[in-house]
């Protein structure tokens, strides 16, 4: 058992909870609401005929959280598409996420509210000194802005994906606040790397 008896009952009772919210979002998207996991909500409706789609204050102004695993393929202008529940008010400006290269092989793709903690952290960093100067440059030389656009495409430069490994195929992988770009073979290599962390203490540390 993973944590014992009482971590088992939780799991228990959060199942049977999302049984529930299952259940009422189908019914909510009979009627054209449908829910997101940052807790708004998008509604779809016909205006003149035309398919118009609102969102809640809610989903303007939370923060945005990242989960799951999404496979794409990229089309001959090397566009991807981000999975509706990821996308938020304002994605479709030219420098909504910031991506950047990272040393575990992929491409991370900030949000506008991490790109102010990243901010923070770099003013924080001393970059008087050289050696973090060059480190700076060499990470932000290869990054890119970007938004959505109306179908919810991003497009990614040749020099990010030639740096990620990525030719046709790549994995959209949430990280919490951040999601990463993957090519599906060696994401699946980093995934199941054993670097000898025990899953149930890291996991333990994060959630209790």
């Amino acid at each position: 058992m993973l944590f014992g008896a009482p971590v088992g009952a939780f799991f228990l009772k959060f199942k049977n909870f999302r049984q529930k919210r299952l259940n009422f979002c189908k019914k909510l998207a009979d009627f054209g609401i449908i829910l997101l996991d940052n807790g708004g909500f998008w509604v779809r409706m016909e205006e003149n005929g035309k398919l118009r789609e609102k969102m809640s204050s809610e989903t303007k102004e939370r923060a945005y959280y990242y989960a799951g695993e999404y496979k794409r393929s990229l089309d001959d202008k090397r566009r991807l598409i981000v999975p509706a529940k990821w996308r938020f008010s304002g994605d479709d400006k030219d420098n909504a996420y910031l991506a950047l290269p990272n040393p575990n092989g992929s491409i991370t793709v900030y949000p506008p509210n991490m790109l102010e903690k990243l901010d923070e952290k770099i003013s924080q960093a001393g970059l008087t000194n050289p050696s973090r100067q060059r480190v700076l440059l060499k990470i932000f030389r290869n990054g890119e802005r970007f938004g959505c656009d109306k179908q919810g495409r991003i497009s990614l430069t040749d020099k990010l994906m030639s740096m990620a490994g990525i030719a046709k195929d790549a994995i959209l992988v949430g990280a919490y606040q951040t999601f990463q770009i993957w090519d599906p073979e060696r994401f699946d290599k980093f995934i199941n790397e054993d670097d000898g962390e025990d899953p149930n203490e890291v996991w333990a540390n994060l959630v209790f």
